[in-house]
C-alpha cells in the first residue's frame, strides 16, 4: 500500500503503509524512520513538476535524494490529464493530440535518475574492494566513500560530481 504524506504520517498509517511517498523535502530521519520498520520511502513536490529550472529536478532528485537513503521517486506529474492543453500545469512535459513535447525539466529528471545510477555503481564498487583484501582497493573505497559522504549535493556541480564518481568507479575497477 502506498499513499503520500508528509510529517506525522508515520504515527497514524506507519504500520499499515508499504511505502509513503513523502512530500517535500527529504529528510534523512525520516528514511531511517521508515527502513527501521521495513517499510520504504519515495518522494515528491521537492518541487512538483511544473517548474521552468531543469537544474531543481536533477538536483533535487539525484544524489541529493539518494545521500538521504530515500528508495525512489514519483513526482507529480509526468502530463497530468486535468490541466488544460493550453497550459502546462504540473506537466514535465507539454502534452499534444498525440504525443508529448519535451522540456528541460524533464531531461534533468532522467539525469537525475542516471546520477543515482552512477551513485549506486560507485557504492557497489566500494562494497567489492572493502571485502577484497586489495590494500590498494581498500585505500580508493575508503577515499570514494569519503567523497560521497562530504560531497554537498545542494551546491556542487552536478557534472563534476558525475565525473568523479564515474572516475572512482574506474580506479577501483583498475585495482582490482
Amino acid at each position: 500500500v502506498l499513499v503520500s504524506g508528509f510529517a506525522g504520517i508515520f504515527e497514524v498509517l506507519g504500520d499499515r503503509l508499504d511505502i509513503v511517498n513523502w512530500y517535500g523535502t527529504p529528510r534523512a530521519d525520516e528514511a531511517a524512520q521508515w527502513h527501521r520498520n521495513g517499510k520504504k520511502i519515495w518522494n515528491y513536490g521537492a518541487p512538483q513538476a511544473g517548474g521552468e529550472d531543469p537544474e531543481i529536478y536533477r538536483r533535487n532528485f539525484g544524489v541529493y535524494l539518494w545521500q538521504r537513503n530515500y528508495d525512489g521517486v514519483s513526482d507529480y506529474c509526468y502530463a497530468d490529464p486535468f490541466a488544460p492543453s493550453f497550459h502546462r500545469g504540473f506537466n514535465f512535459v507539454y502534452p499534444t493530440v498525440d504525443d508529448v513535447i519535451d522540456t528541460l525539466p524533464w531531461e534533468a529528471f532522467r539525469e537525475a535518475l542516471d546520477d543515482i545510477r552512477y551513485a549506486s555503481t560507485l557504492t557497489q564498487a566500494i562494497r567489492e574492494a572493502r571485502t577484497s583484501g586489495n590494500p590498494e582497493a581498500v585505500s580508493i573505497a575508503l577515499e570514494a566513500e569519503a567523497f560521497l559522504d562530504r560531497t554537498d549535493t545542494t551546491s556542487c556541480d552536478l557534472d563534476w560530481l558525475r565525473l568523479q564518481m564515474i572516475r572512482y568507479t574506474l580506479r577501483l575497477a583498475e585495482a582490482r
